[in-house]
């Protein structure tokens, strides 16, 4: 854990000191309810995605060398190349995506339920969800694309709440809320009497204290900004290679090039990169294998603790269920449910 909150803390310094050689020698620019709804949503996926290139095709799409290589093409890697190219501009650094899955149909991103909300206990990332959420209510102007429909990623705001039934997870709460009011986030505190006259409907009895998002919070549609993202991506210039990392080529415990291999061919190809952004999600874990990371010297025999974890989602269909005044609930236990709709349909998460 302490590995990643170094991270959490260092990376985005860490990344601009590594990027500013690059930045000096150019010139800034400011630049899901029933089955056939889900079956819906994945053709839409399937209809947006880029279509696949054959073998010789995609090889020859692999750049010899780039600027910035991202091994990742799902949110996180979509959105940096976003805004690489946004604070250089189009011309000014030549970015890459590696992705494994176009269609995303076992894509974290396409697979998650596309919340935000900003109560967290550290302050980088209170910062970095109150900025992405710039971004989600600006999306329509952010990612447009010249000749393309308005990107839609039906953003729906609702506001998280957090409940303590003991002591210890109250005062955790208290603490955390002081870090969210002072980096800007709108959280309230709610004590059991104020929860039970708010929200009748809720059994507040074990309930001590509940933190409550008063904006900035809710959920989208995560295949619709997935496709936005890409498509903006693309428009500025950023290569988009549907390939697998296959490893490294190495020399002193120092990246000289990332190999990239063709899905379903043996072809593969080396790719020279300044620098290489881990953004495979889940997968980051095996990524930081293959350049050596937890195997090598001093620091890095200490492996990045990031692994997939296998979560189940329940639609409910609750007639005399509460509607538009039912925030997301978060159990202290990390069950939470929320609102499908205004069809009394409700998703659980455990």
């Amino acid at each position: 854990m302490m590995c990643v909150r170094s991270l959490q803390r260092n990376g985005i310094g860490l990344l601009y000191r590594h990027l500013q050689p690059l930045l000096n020698n150019v010139q800034s620019v400011r630049c899901r309810n029933t089955w056939e709804q889900m079956e819906g949503h994945w053709q839409h996926v399937e209809d947006n995605y880029i279509s696949l290139k054959s073998f010789d095709d995609n090889i020859h799409n692999i750049p010899d060398e780039v600027d910035v290589l991202i091994v990742g093409g799902g949110a996180m890697g979509l959105s940096t190349a976003f805004w690489l190219k946004n604070l250089v501009g189009p011309n000014g650094i030549s970015v890459a995506v590696i992705e494994k899955d176009p269609s995303y149909t076992r894509a974290a991103s396409s697979l998650s339920n596309g919340h935000i909300w900003q109560q967290f206990s550290t302050s980088e990332n209170i910062q970095l969800s109150l900025k992405n959420m710039e971004l989600l209510r600006n999306v329509k102007s952010l990612l447009s694309v010249l000749g393309e429909d308005l990107p839609d990623i039906q953003f729906q705001p609702n506001g998280f709440m957090f409940l303590a039934t003991d002591s210890k997870q109250a005062a955790m709460l208290k603490k955390y809320n002081k870090t969210q009011d002072n980096n800007g986030a709108q959280v309230e505190l709610l004590n059991q009497t104020e929860l039970g006259k708010r929200y009748p409907w809720l059994n507040s009895n074990d309930v001590l204290l509940a933190s409550h998002g008063l904006d900035n919070e809710g959920y989208f549609e995560p295949a619709s900004l997935l496709n936005a993202l890409r498509n903006k991506a693309l428009s500025m210039g950023v290569r988009y290679v549907h390939g697998t990392l296959q490893g490294f080529e190495m020399r002193d415990n120092t990246i000289r090039k990332a190999v990239v291999g063709i899905p379903m061919s043996s072809l593969k190809k080396p790719v020279i990169a300044s620098i290489i952004i881990n953004a495979a999600g889940p997968w980051a874990g095996d990524v930081a294998r293959l350049a050596g990371i937890g195997s090598g010297p001093g620091l890095l025999s200490i492996p990045l603790p990031v692994v997939p974890v296998k979560r189940y989602v329940y639609c409910i269909n609750a007639p005399e269920g509460p509607g538009l005044d039912f925030p997301l609930l978060i159990d202290d236990n990390g069950v939470y449910c929320r609102r499908d709709g205004l069809g009394a349909q409700y998703i659980h998460i455990g």
